[in-house]
C-alpha cells in the first residue's frame, strides 16, 4: 500500500487508485511544466496534468515566467506526497513534535512546525516556518527559463534558506537556555512523564501557526507588557481553583508587577496557560526570584547609568575648569599688556612735560638775559637823537630868526 493509499484521499480529493497519483516523482522532475487548478503552496498542491505534445513548428511561451517573478510552483520529490494534517502520530499513535531539529526528517505538518518553543524562535527572528523548507532545482524550472537562470536562483533561494535556518536555530538555543535556567530556578527538574505530557498539551494547543488560534486563552501585548486575555479567569481576576490564598491571587492577577517582560517569566506564564491551569507554588516562588533579580539587575543597572552620568558631568566640570583657567589666562595677560602699555604712555608724557618745561625755561632765561643790554642801549641813542634835535632846532630856530620871513603874495 502506498503512503497515497494509507493517508486516503490525499491530493484535491482525488481516490487513492487515481492514475494521476501514481505518476513517479522520477516522471515529474523531467517535466517542465503543470497546470494547477489552485495556485501552488508550500504546503498544499493541486494534482499535477502534463502538457500535451506541441507542434514542432510552434514554440510555447509561458507568460507566468520572467526574470524579474516567481518560476510556477513544479511539485518535486522533496514535497510531500500525503494529506497534511495538523499532528503526525507515530506507530504508538502519539503525537510526533515537529520542530527545528527534525521538520526535514518527519512527515510534514500543517504549518510546517508545531512545537512551540521553534514557533516562538520563528517569531522573534521574523521567519515563516514555510521558508525553512528544501525546495528542488525543478521548482524554479519552467518553459522559457534558462537552466542557468534557474540555477542562480536556486542558489539564492538555498542560501537564504540556510541563513534563516541557522538564525532560527540561535534563536531556539537562546530560548531553551532561558528555560534550563527557569528549570535550575525552579530548584530542580521534573519528572519525564509530567514533562512528555506537558510537551503533548502544548503540541496541541500550539497547533497551527498559519491558522487563527481557536482555543480561548492567548497571551496579549498590553502597555509594554504582557497580559491574559480572552479567557474567563484572566478576566475576572481570579484563579479556576480555590485552594490558592488571595495573596498568591493578588500577586499574580492584580500586581502589576508580576507582569514581567522577562523570558523566563512568560514562559511560565504560557506554560500555565497552554496547561489550563494556574501556576503552582513552586512557579510562585520562581516569579518572586525572577522578579527579585529583575529588580536587582535593574537597581544594578540604575547604578551603573548614575555612575555613568556622574563620571560624565565630572568631565563636563573638569573641561570647564580648564576653559575657566585658560580664559582667565588670556584675561590676565590683557591686563598686564594693558597696564604695560599705560605705564610707557605716563612715562612718555612725563617725559615730554619735562621737555616743554626745560624750553620754557631756557626761553624765559634766554629773555632774562636779554632784556637789560637792549634798554640801555635805547636809552643812549635816545639821549643822543634828543641833543642832537635839540642843538639843530636851536641853530634852526637861530637862523631863521636871522633872515627875514619871505612873505609870497
Amino acid at each position: 500500500m502506498t503512503t497515497c493509499e494509507q493517508y486516503g484521499e490525499a491530493v484535491n480529493g482525488l481516490p487513492p487508485r487515481s492514475p494521476e497519483v501514481r505518476v513517479a516523482a522520477s516522471h515529474i522532475k523531467l517535466v517542465y511544466g503543470a497546470t494547477h487548478t489552485t495556485p501552488a503552496h508550500r504546503s498544499s498542491f493541486s494534482p499535477m496534468r502534463p502538457f500535451a505534445a506541441e507542434p514542432p513548428g510552434k514554440k510555447a511561451i509561458d507568460h507566468r515566467s520572467s526574470f524579474n517573478g516567481r518560476p510556477p510552483r513544479v511539485p518535486s520529490a522533496s514535497m510531500p506526497t500525503h494529506s497534511l494534517s495538523k499532528n503526525v502520530r507515530n506507530e504508538d499513535n502519539r503525537a510526533v513534535l515537529v520542530s527545528l531539529e527534525n521538520f526535514e526528517h518527519v512527515p510534514s505538518v500543517k504549518g510546517v512546525l508545531n512545537s512551540p518553543r521553534s514557533l516562538q524562535a520563528c517569531k522573534m527572528e521574523d521567519v515563516l516556518p514555510a521558508d525553512l523548507l528544501q525546495r528542488s532545482l525543478t521548482d524554479f524550472m519552467g518553459q522559457g527559463v534558462p537552466e542557468e537562470i534557474a540555477q542562480l536562483r536556486y542558489t539564492v533561494f538555498e542560501k537564504r534558506r540556510k541563513d534563516r535556518l541557522e538564525r532560527v536555530c540561535r534563536a531556539r538555543a537562546l530560548l531553551l537556555a532561558e528555560e534550563k535556567k527557569a528549570e535550575e530556578l525552579d530548584g530542580g527538574v521534573r519528572d519525564a512523564k509530567t514533562l512528555q505530557e506537558n510537551t503533548a498539551e502544548a503540541r496541541r494547543e500550539a497547533g497551527d501557526a498559519n491558522s487563527l488560534p481557536r482555543h480561548p486563552i492567548s497571551m496579549s501585548n498590553h502597555h509594554g507588557g504582557n497580559s491574559r486575555s480572552s479567557s474567563l479567569f484572566w478576566r475576572q481576576g481570579r484563579s479556576p481553583s480555590k485552594t490558592y490564598s488571595s495573596r498568591h491571587r493578588r500577586l499574580l492577577w492584580h500586581k502589576p508587577e508580576s507582569r514581567s517582560a522577562s523570558m523566563g517569566s512568560m514562559l511560565i506564564y504560557s506554560r500555565a496557560i497552554t496547561e489550563h491551569r494556574s501556576p503552582s507554588e513552586k512557579e510562585i516562588a520562581m516569579l518572586e526570584r525572577i522578579e527579585e533579580r529583575e529588580q536587582r539587575l535593574a537597581e544594578a543597572k540604575q547604578r551603573v547609568e548614575l555612575e555613568e552620568k556622574n563620571r560624565e558631568q565630572e568631565l563636563v566640570h573638569k573641561q570647564l575648569d580648564k576653559m575657566r583657567k585658560i580664559v582667565n589666562n588670556m584675561i590676565q595677560k590683557e591686563i598686564t599688556r594693558n597696564a604695560a602699555i599705560n605705564s610707557r604712555r605716563m612715562k612718555w608724557e612725563e617725559q615730554m612735560m619735562r621737555i616743554r618745561e626745560q624750553k620754557r625755561r631756557d626761553e624765559e632765561a634766554r629773555r632774562s638775559q636779554s632784556s637789560p643790554h637792549g634798554n640801555r642801549a635805547s636809552m643812549h641813542q635816545g639821549n643822543g637823537v634828543f641833543r642832537a634835535s635839540t642843538s639843530g632846532g636851536y641853530r634852526k630856530e637861530q637862523g631863521d630868526s636871522l633872515r627875514a620871513p619871505k612873505i609870497f603874495s
